[in-house]
């Protein structure tokens, strides 16, 4: 006569399936409730903005604000992004290129990393901001020199950190720091109109 062996399952794993499902149930509903709560706020956070006249749109990993005064467009990544007005653009990142309107009597030293950059705003300024693998007394001496050579006229020097120069109605301001954490120095020129 042959055996018969139980076919019932034992109680451990038994309760191990039921918290696996337990736990399961659980996770989804954290998510739905997460879910539901970004879609809650997202929307009350538009609502609250769209009351004070301000039309908040997100896409892309950009945002784009609507007011009475303008537009603000706002785009980003994780290493670059910008800022459009109508009074003109912020633009920040590695390696960018120079402003189509920044003046060709104004150098770059050579091996410039521009990290930031505006164009030409309403008032006629114009802004970059870049880095290169000089020394400050180098990077001072570099702008005395080339820009009387074409034809800029020093009209301040502040130490070794900030020189003034002016050609016609255009003034350039150079600011220069030591960059964090490396031997770079970190240059910001601005061109701007005499008013």
């Amino acid at each position: 006569m042959e055996e018969t062996k139980s076919m019932t399952k034992s109680p451990t794993k038994k309760l191990g399936k039921i918290l696996l499902i337990i736990l399961i149930v659980m996770l989804v509903f954290v998510a739905l409730c997460g879910f539901v709560a970004t879609k809650l706020l997202g929307g009350a956070y538009k609502s609250y903005l769209n009351s004070k006249g301000v039309n908040y749109d997100q896409k892309n990993g950009g945002v784009t604000i609507k007011t009475d005064d303008g537009n603000i467009q706002y785009d980003n990544d994780d290493k670059s992004g910008s800022i459009k007005t109508e009074e003109g653009e912020f633009t920040y990142g590695e390696n960018l290129t120079l402003p189509s309107d920044f003046p060709a009597t104004v150098p770059v030293m050579s091996g410039a990393n521009i990290t930031a950059k505006s164009s030409k705003t309403n008032d006629g300024t114009i802004v970059i901001v870049y880095s290169v693998n000089k020394s400050k007394s180098d990077v001072h001496n570099f702008y005395k020199t080339e820009m009387q050579k074409n034809s800029w006229s020093e009209t301040a020097a502040y130490t070794d950190r900030m020189l003034l120069f002016t050609q016609g109605q255009t003034n350039v301001t150079l600011v220069l720091s030591d960059a964090a954490k490396t031997e770079n120095t970190s240059v910001m020129i601005t061109v701007s109109e005499k008013k």
